[in-house]
């Protein structure tokens, strides 16, 4: 499973970002250590979701997006694709988190 957060800055520690398309950095996992990736389209005025859902999805390979939320074009494309989505809990609230849970549940 090729798993992709939201995270606010361009940091192994980082916190996770509230925002989903327009957050700045973007954090892949799939190996041992995340890898980092700043967002191109955050400032883009329109269709944020369906340019990162293709970089994302399309272009880099993941299979399971995690967030606190998502917009509904993203949800939509993501049940189109067969892109799994995960709603994080609110207590998960940074980067080393979300490695932590997910290699506990390996």
């Amino acid at each position: 499973m090729k798993l992709v957060v939201p995270i606010s800055t361009y940091s192994l520690d980082s916190a996770l970002s509230m925002q989903f398309a327009r957050s700045a950095f973007f954090a892949i996992l799939d190996g041992t250590l995340p890898v980092l990736l700043a967002n191109p389209y955050a400032n883009n005025p329109l269709h944020a979701g369906r340019k990162v859902f293709n970089m994302l999805v399309n272009e880099m390979g993941v299979s399971t997006l995690a967030a606190y939320e998502l917009g509904l074009k993203i949800q939509q494309m993501a049940l189109k694709n067969k892109v799994q989505i995960i709603v994080l809990d609110a207590k998960i609230r940074n980067l080393q988190d979300v490695v932590y849970y997910r290699n506990r549940n390996k």
